[in-house]
């Protein structure tokens, strides 16, 4: 993380559990975070394979933009491609950490 008070979001969705966990491990980490609400279009049924990296199933007025935090927290298959996309648009200086167990382990973390 860089110096000075570290940059958190939160990727929330729909999913009340989901939601949840991801704030609540954001409340733990006690440095001041935000939550980025997000909400879906019909992409969001593809498999996670198929969207890769990416916030195109994302409804657009809820997709992270710039400046990128230092730290993305997400819970939830739908939440893993949007924080994959957030570090590889961050040009790999987010750092990412996920509550998806069918996702691989995450190398930044």
């Amino acid at each position: 993380m860089t110096g000075g008070a570290a940059r958190v979001l939160v990727l929330a969705d729909d999913r009340a559990g989901h939601a949840n966990q991801a704030l609540g491990v954001a409340e733990a980490l006690g440095e001041p975070f935000s939550a980025l609400r997000l909400r879906y279009n019909r992409l969001a049924r593809l498999p996670n394979a198929l969207l890769g990296a990416t916030a195109r199933h994302a409804a657009a007025d809820s997709r992270p933009a710039p400046p990128w935090p230092d730290l993305v927290i997400a819970a939830g298959r739908r939440t893993a491609p949007v924080a994959r996309a957030v570090k590889a648009r961050s040009g790999g200086r987010t750092r990412r950490r996920r509550g998806w167990p069918r996702s691989r382990p995450s190398p930044s973390l």
